[in-house]
């Protein structure tokens, strides 16, 4: 198999003074640069219109057999065609974007390995859309299981964009590609990341948290049907008519004023004949199925965000901001460690074969720490009473650019030296060890 050649690697001195996404090549004056030409593995599928059957508890078991199958190809379609169906309830799609922008939302950072500074000039390199599409990809393999990507480059070298191939067609146990799915040929695409440029996330076997939320909303679905069918039947009241009459006539007369009976309605009818709206006595039948749709709701909030009073009505306030708590430093802390393995042992090596100089970098995420009353009250004490040879230490922990301390002026004007004693250094340290012991009594 054949792919496309090779790109000239373009080290990041060369294009550190062009920004990826708007190169300037020398040949085309002041064009914008042009896609290499690469092979597209979506140009090599052979796509047909997808056949949307009713889902039901039985299909769910038989995409999972699919995927399972030792004897047979273990192809996703009918796993992967089922999340389709499944991402569009308004709740789960809730749940998931909270998970998916709560990451995207955070500033991240490329780092010198060794010193730990910021790159400025490499982040900036990165603020592109197809780097925030391709995180999107990755974190979006936790919910599908699987996410392949391939990088589309220019000529010049660095990314134009990104193809994310569609996880029906990706085979992730035997890494290959269904290009015909009524055939079932298919084509390798494993082992072919650099020459390829792709990028594969997630786990072979990983069926992804859509699987355990599928089987929810397909209860939920037929749940949902059969409110609706309640609705039409019990959800207005019954029409009843009284003919006094055995005329056929009259009977169709009837027939048609019930049928029409709408907005506005109104009949001519005898003065032995009767019209009368029998309401519904079922006053809490909507409960049932309120209730259990509620119930699936809210195991799909457990399962994507680990807790539900973020997205659904909680007790308290307090509670509510526990539980938002809880999901910023468990799973958001998980998410961020996950992308940040994903993008320096596995996107790395196939960014440097576009063009990109990592070396010596580490990708990570910019999350500032909070900085408690017990500390500010320390730092403010350590100010007012010690010497410092240079002030970088609460200019980086405060990330305020420092010269130095004012210095402290007497009521003549005149600069006040003052060194601490040792009376004085040992009560700062009886109301630092006070303060700590106050704000973490178990320590």
């Amino acid at each position: 198999m054949e792919f496309y050649a090779n790109l000239k690697s373009t080290t990041l001195s060369n294009i550190g003074k062009r920004i990826f996404g708007q190169f300037l090549t020398k040949s085309n004056g002041n064009k914008l640069p042009t896609e290499a030409k690469t092979r597209e593995l979506l140009d090599l599928i052979m796509n047909k219109s997808t056949y949307r059957s009713k889902q039901d508890i039985d299909s769910w078991i038989e995409a999972r057999a699919q995927v399972e199958s030792v004897t047979m190809l273990p192809v996703q379609y009918k796993l992967q065609t089922m999340y389709e169906d499944v991402v569009l309830d308004d709740h789960l799609t809730g749940v998931m974007s909270q998970r998916i922008d709560g990451l995207l939302a955070n500033d991240f950072r490329w780092y010198d390995a060794k010193t730990k500074k910021e790159n400025t000039d490499l982040t900036d390199l990165f603020e592109k859309p197809w780097f925030y599409d391709l995180l999107k990809a990755a974190i979006e393999s936790k919910f599908y299981g699987h996410s392949l990507v391939q990088l589309i480059p220019f000529t010049t070298g660095g990314v134009s964009r990104i193809e994310l191939i569609p996880r029906k067609y990706v085979i992730p146990k035997t890494g290959e590609l269904l290009v015909n799915y009524a055939s079932k040929q298919t084509i390798p695409y494993r082992g072919q990341n650099i020459k390829e440029k792709l990028v594969e996330i997630g786990n072979t076997d990983d069926l992804g948290m859509l699987y355990k939320a599928a089987k929810n909303m397909l209860y939920k679905k037929n749940v949902v049907a059969c409110w609706s069918d309640f609705c039409e039947v019990f959800g207005e009241p019954i029409r009843v008519g009284k003919v006094a009459s055995t005329n056929q006539k009259d009977l169709d007369k009837m027939e048609g004023f019930l049928q029409d009976m709408g907005r506005s309605a109104y009949a001519v009818i005898g003065p032995n004949d009767e019209i009368e709206l029998k309401e519904t006595t079922r006053g809490d039948a909507w409960q049932v199925f309120f209730q259990f749709i509620d119930m699936m709701d809210k195991g799909n909030s457990k399962i994507v965000l680990t807790q539900t009073m973020t997205t659904d009505n909680g007790s308290s306030l307090s509670q509510a901001q526990v539980h938002m708590e809880m999901m910023k430093s468990i799973v958001m802390k998980s998410d961020m460690r996950f992308i940040k393995f994903f993008v320096n042992e596995t996107l790395a090596p196939v960014l440097q074969s576009i063009g990109y100089d990592l070396t010596g970098s580490t990708f990570g995420f910019n999350v500032p720490k909070a900085i408690t009353d017990t500390e500010l009250q320390a730092d403010q004490m350590l100010l007012n009473n010690f010497e410092f040879d240079n002030f970088n230490w609460i200019s980086e922990k405060y990330n305020v650019p420092i010269k130095g301390l004012k210095p402290k002026q007497t009521l003549s004007g005149k600069v006040a030296k003052q060194k601490p004693s040792l009376k004085g250094m040992a009560k700062l340290g009886a109301k630092i060890d006070s303060i700590y012991k106050h704000d973490h009594p178990h320590d």
